[in-house]
């Protein structure tokens, strides 16, 4: 079983063109509109270069390698469409060969638990539906959907957990 730590990207800045990069490559083909480049998706983790505030981003290292093998961010707005709800799990990313390991749920309960200490009473995420049964496995809730405007994502989720 594959060993890892949580590091922060606020501490370990080193790893902001990896993280631009992952977040690049797979997320720009849903985003056609907003014109994607490797420097404003680097741009959008420079932001996320705090430790105990919203935005944040978390980067899962493998303890042998001591390269990243997965991300995830906790930020104020992840979505033009519901515009009200904060705080967001957004770019979770896992790199495929470390998939299947629970990796993106120590994320994704760590960083619930540091927007429960920041005071927040839910969180919320969207999700396509090739991975909405991942979050609904972690007790999160559908409140929500719409026929995304890229044709390749199909219908978007909206999901919100209570923290406390």
């Amino acid at each position: 079983m594959t060993a890892f730590s949580l590091i922060s990207l606020a501490e370990h800045p080193e790893y902001e063109d990896i993280i631009a990069a992952w977040n690049m490559g797979y997320w720009s083909i849903t985003n056609l509109k907003r014109d994607p480049t490797f420097e404003r998706s680097k741009e959008a983790f420079v932001t996320n270069l705090k430790i105990d505030n919203v935005p944040m981003t978390l980067i899962a290292i493998d303890d042998e390698t001591k390269r990243p093998i997965g991300m995830a961010s906790l930020w104020t707005k992840d979505s033009d469409y519901w515009t009200e709800q904060t705080p967001w799990i957004a770019s979770l990313f896992i790199h495929e060969l470390y998939r299947g390991k629970n990796i993106a749920k120590l994320l994704i309960n760590t960083l619930e638990n540091r927007a429960a200490e920041l005071g927040y009473e839910y969180i919320y995420l969207t999700a396509a539906e090739s991975v909405a049964d991942l979050y609904r496995t972690l007790r999160y809730e559908q409140i929500d959907q719409r026929q995304h405007e890229n044709a390749l994502c199909g219908i978007e989720y909206l999901f919100r957990k209570a923290l406390k």
